[in-house]
């Protein structure tokens, strides 16, 4: 999350965000305002997608998200904030893959985060994750499976830059 990194470190932070994921962003000295295409906003495209998913109610909610906790692009319900879910997430993912490297259990797609509102956060690539918001009478396979087509759309759009 940006606004964890001390100022002086911002820009050091961009910069490797950007080489990583290969997308050209906007920083206002404190923010991260956008990230930008030739022609569309990459977060545009992100948001229309899940805007899309989260309106045909297959989920309550969805948040893309880098694994370091940088929120792309969000759709929750108006109880939770994108960054405050990729934060927790993201480390419970760190802690997760810390955890499957050293007892060698491999290499982990999904997190369920069973609780009153459920998340499960899937691995789109090996830096950006799409965590999935629904409620406790949630079929997690059902979702995980409807996720994986999901990802791939979303992959596609990260991709084309």
């Amino acid at each position: 999350m940006l606004t964890t990194v001390p100022s002086e470190m911002r820009p050091i932070a961009l910069e490797k965000f950007s080489k990583e994921t290969k997308l050209s962003v906007a920083f206002d000295g404190i923010n991260l305002i956008r990230m930008k295409e030739a022609k569309k906003g990459v977060t545009t495209k992100i948001e229309q997608f899940l805007e899309e998913f989260v309106s045909e109610k297959k989920v309550d909610g969805a948040l893309v998200m880098r694994k370091d906790g940088l929120s792309i692009s969000d759709q929750l319900t108006d109880e939770y904030e994108g960054k405050d879910v990729a934060t927790a997430f993201s480390s419970i993912i760190l802690n997760s893959e810390k955890i499957a490297n050293s007892t060698n259990y491999g290499i982990i797609d999904n997190v369920i985060l069973d609780a009153e509102d459920n998340f499960i956060a899937s691995k789109i690539d090996d830096n950006n994750y799409l965590v999935a918001q629904s409620k406790s009478d949630v079929d997690y396979g059902a979702i995980i499976i409807m996720l994986k087509s999901v990802k791939r759309k979303i992959r596609t759009i990260i991709e084309k830059i």
